[in-house]
C-alpha cells in the first residue's frame, strides 16, 4: 500500500490479531494506486510456531468492491421504491403460490382495512372480504394468471369489505 496511513490501519488490524491471537474477518477500505477507492474482506489469523507461540500472520483478502457497489445501488432502489410507494399512497401484496399464504405491507393492509396485528392471510379469507358479486371474477383472474398458458398477470377492481362492515374499491395487480 503505497499510502502510508492506510499501510498504518491495515497494520493496526495485524497487529491487533497478533497480539490477541484470535482471528478476525474484517473489511478494510484502501485506495488503489491510481487513485481508486476498494474494499477488501480480510480474514487474518496468527500464525503460530509448534510451540503455540505467535511469530507472524497469515490471511487472505478478497476484493469486494463491486458487491459493496451493488449494496449500495440496492439499498437506493429500495429506498426509492418505499418512496414511490408512499407517494402514491400503494400497498403491495405477495401470494405464496405453495402455501396459499398472503401477506400484505401495512399500507395494503390499511387500504384493505386490515387488522395489523394480524399474521398471515389465505386465499379462503380474502374470498370471505371480497364483495360476494366480485369473487368469482377475481379468482377467475388469479386462476388464470397461475395458468402455464396465460401471461402471469393479474389485474382486476373489486369491492373488499374493510374490518367492521365498510366496503370499499380497491384495485390489485400483480405478477407470476
Amino acid at each position: 500500500l503505497a499510502d502510508r496511513a492506510q499501510a498504518d490501519r491495515v497494520m493496526a488490524t495485524d497487529r491487533r490479531v497478533m497480539q490477541s491471537g484470535i482471528a478476525e474477518q474484517v473489511e478494510e477500505e484502501i485506495q488503489l494506486a491510481d487513485g481508486s477507492p476498494a474494499w477488501w474482506l480480510s480474514t487474518k489469523a496468527p500464525l503460530r510456531d509448534a510451540d503455540g507461540k505467535v511469530i507472524g500472520l497469515i490471511g487472505a483478502s478478497l476484493d469486494i468492491t463491486d458487491r459493496r457497489r451493488i449494496n449500495s445501488e440496492l439499498r437506493l432502489s429500495e429506498q426509492r421504491s418505499a418512496l414511490a410507494l408512499d407517494v402514491a399512497q400503494l400497498g403491495t401484496w405477495r401470494l405464496d403460490l405453495d402455501s396459499g399464504v398472503l401477506t400484505f405491507d401495512a399500507r395494503a393492509r390499511q387500504i384493505g382495512g386490515a387488522d395489523p396485528a394480524r399474521g398471515a392471510f389465505t386465499v379462503e379469507d380474502l374470498a370471505g372480504r371480497v364483495h360476494r358479486e366480485d369473487w368469482p371474477r377475481v379468482d377467475a383472474a388469479l386462476q388464470a394468471s397461475f395458468a402455464p398458458e396465460g401471461d402471469g398477470h393479474f389485474a382486476e377492481e373489486f369491492r373488499i369489505f374493510r374490518v367492521g362492515g365498510t366496503m370499499v374499491w380497491t384495485m390489485a395487480r400483480g405478477q407470476v
